[in-house]
């Protein structure tokens, strides 16, 4: 079986075979090819993971930080640029959190402004939330990603109802 990978300036090609054929290359822009052992691909690869984020996530997505459970915390966004951010609590309502929790799984949930669950970092990608409560994203829900605040205006959730383990991130 062979493997492509990309990174940087070269391509690893692998293959996994029986012990004894297995192989390892990189091809450098200048098509010096160097042999290398399997240990080298697995440790490329975790390096790689480690510089580009092990919690890679995809747009759209949430999930709920700093609180003292996974059904409660500030409510963080996958932005289209795949790095989580906050959301701001002007007009944040339970319709809203209740539309964050069922993206989660659970029924519904309440809202907290103020930071409830501690400031975030980064990015505030969603301001102005206001969600029918038909939704199943609160990326859908009608939002502004022009703000005018700061991370001390994060909102938070706490989920209530039977969570169906979804995975969102």
């Amino acid at each position: 079986m062979w493997f492509l990978y990309t990174a940087g300036h070269g391509v690893w090609i692998f293959s996994i075979c029986p012990l004894k054929t297995r192989k390892l290359r990189f091809l450098l822009p200048s098509r010096l090819v160097m042999k290398l052992g399997a240990i080298l691909v697995i440790v490329t690869f975790l390096l790689t993971r480690i510089r580009h984020g092990l919690a890679a996530c995809t747009s759209g997505s949430i999930r709920l930080v700093g609180g003292t459970s996974t059904s409660e915390g500030r409510v963080e966004v996958c932005s289209s640029a795949g790095a989580w951010g906050t959301v701001c609590d002007d007009y944040w309502d339970n319709t809203d959190a209740s539309v964050a929790c069922r993206q989660l799984g659970y029924e519904s949930g309440t809202a907290f402004g103020s930071a409830y669950f501690g400031q975030g970092t980064g990015s505030i990608v969603m301001d102005n939330v206001h969600c029918t409560g038909t939704e199943s994203t609160l990326i859908s829900c009608t939002h502004s990603t022009n703000h005018n605040c700061n991370h001390a205006e994060d909102a938070g959730v706490r989920c209530i109802g039977k969570n169906m383990t979804k995975i969102n991130y």
